[in-house]
């Protein structure tokens, strides 16, 4: 048995799969008439082969094993602080959704911590509740990717 391994995006593999489908479907509807058409028998023969040939259930069920395999979300750690350096650290997990560009995937966890972290710091633009959330001068120092626990913090050398 041959065994290829090839990297793709989600959306490469259900292109893949629609390609797939679509010859399925073309071998069904056109291999009735196939004979008629001026088929050879050796044709004819390939056409039934391949329309009986499990390559595509194998690799349908693979592709969505995979998918089902990869995760829709990610989940960092952040650590976020006041631009100037002052004040606390503020570490929190935030989940966004899993992309293939793993920069744009980091840069939205970033911004969604900087949100929660305003949040958390009661941050508005105005001062009332309802108000958006003010994350001027909230920077994401890092990301570290799964649900970490920090087991100890101690920034009291910062005060």
């Amino acid at each position: 048995m041959c065994k290829t391994a090839v990297e793709l995006t989600a959306s490469q593999w259900a292109d893949i799969l629609a390609l797939v489908e679509r010859g399925k479907d073309d071998l069904a509807n056109y291999r009735p008439h196939a004979d008629k058409d001026g088929y050879t028998a050796e044709e004819l023969q390939e056409l039934d082969r391949l329309a009986s040939s499990e390559a595509s259930a194998s690799l349908a069920s693979q592709v969505s094993q995979a998918a089902s395999d990869e995760p829709k979300t990610r989940t960092y750690m952040a650590f976020c602080q006041e631009s100037n350096g002052h004040g606390t650290v503020w570490i929190s997990p935030v989940e966004v959704d899993a992309q293939s560009d793993r920069d744009s995937e980091l840069q939205d966890a970033a911004t969604q911590a900087r949100y929660a972290c305003a949040h958390d710091w009661d941050r508005y633009l105005n001062e009332d509740d309802d108000s958006p959330l003010d994350i001027s001068g909230i920077v994401c120092m890092g990301l570290a990717e799964g649900n970490v626990t920090i087991a100890m913090w101690d920034d009291s050398h910062l005060e």
